[in-house]
């Protein structure tokens, strides 16, 4: 779900920029090799772009990966990391959730190894956190099909749980959120440097509200509303609307959890009201949606996994 909410986890601009660079660490000696390694990789990057155009995202994929081991020869660290999250964010769009968690995780590898990269390491964790929503979500999707249905479900299910059936994202997008906030939280609070606190404060709002979702999906709403109140007031800090809007529904799906049918009425229509001035129009709707539930009377069920992918 990329609708509804904050900057999407899978988009070009939830990376960070990575500048050019103009030298290597001569990690290959040889100024010709290192000449062709490079033309190589620049070669392989445009192919990658021109395969994703096409719709080959596998063959996409390969030439970005390709691209990024020859940037790694010649020391273009920076360069090889954009080649990654260029392959990482082919291969969410397609759906190959599993793959892109471990491009991810190698991004995130990269950036830990220079404690000077915190922030870009926050916003990487935050993404894969993300992802593995995503695939704790299909996953949900998949238990509450209707029985018949399942069975054509089942690879879904499959890819949703891991290779092995065990795979837990919901632990795993805690761990990674978790992780994320700290770090981002000390750049904000912690950090001598205001300009860096103000360029990360939205990341780490991003990173409040995911975690509030995490809860949310795994129902502890008890966890999911003091990160869902504390995303509204970062996005408010920030002048971001539209995720405030879908971070107030986030605090309105906690409060029914939690049977304050009041506060959730309250907080679903501040997310109406907000979600319609800025035309966040998926957001909107969901909010309407849960005030007719809250105003009828029917008991209101917590979220579903449909709604909660449809946040962002």
């Amino acid at each position: 779900g990329t609708s509804g909410g904050e900057t999407p986890a899978v988009l070009p601009d939830a990376w960070p920029v990575v500048p050019a660079l103009g030298a290597v660490d001569g990690r290959v000696s040889n100024d010709a090799e290192v000449a062709l390694l490079g033309e190589e990789a620049e070669a392989l990057f445009a192919s990658g772009t021109w395969q994703l155009q096409r719709g080959a995202v596998q063959e996409a994929v390969l030439a970005f990966r390709m691209s990024a081991e020859r940037r790694e020869a010649v020391g273009d660290g920076l360069g090889q990391v954009e080649a990654l999250q260029a392959a990482a964010v082919a291969l969410v769009d397609a759906g190959a959730l599993l793959e892109a968690v471990q491009v991810i995780e190698e991004v995130a590898g990269f950036w830990e190894r220079d404690a000077s990269h915190s922030w870009e390491l926050g916003r990487t964790l935050t993404t894969l956190a993300k992802v593995h929503l995503e695939l704790l979500v299909e996953r949900d999707r998949v238990e509450e099909a209707p029985s018949w249905t399942r069975e054509d479900e089942h690879d879904k299910k499959d890819e949703a749980h891991g290779d092995d059936g065990t795979g837990n994202h919901g632990e795993a997008a805690l761990r990674a959120v978790q992780s994320a906030t700290m770090l981002l939280e000390e750049l904000v609070v912690g950090g001598a440097d205001e300009e860096l606190a103000a360029g990360a404060k939205p990341d780490l709002a991003s990173a409040v509200h995911t975690f509030a979702k995490i809860c949310l999906a795994r129902g502890a709403a008890e966890d999911a509303l003091p990160a869902a109140e504390m995303a509204q007031k970062l996005f408010g800090e920030v002048g971001d609307p539209w995720a405030e809007a879908t971070a107030a529904l986030s605090e309105a799906r906690a409060r029914v959890g939690l049977g304050e049918r009041v506060g959730a009425e309250v907080a679903a229509e501040k997310a109406r009201r907000m979600s319609e001035e800025c035309g966040n129009v998926v957001a909107a709707e969901s909010a309407r949606e849960l005030l007719e539930d809250l105003r009828g009377d029917s008991p209101v069920e917590e979220a579903d996994a449909s709604h909660i992918a449809q946040w962002g």
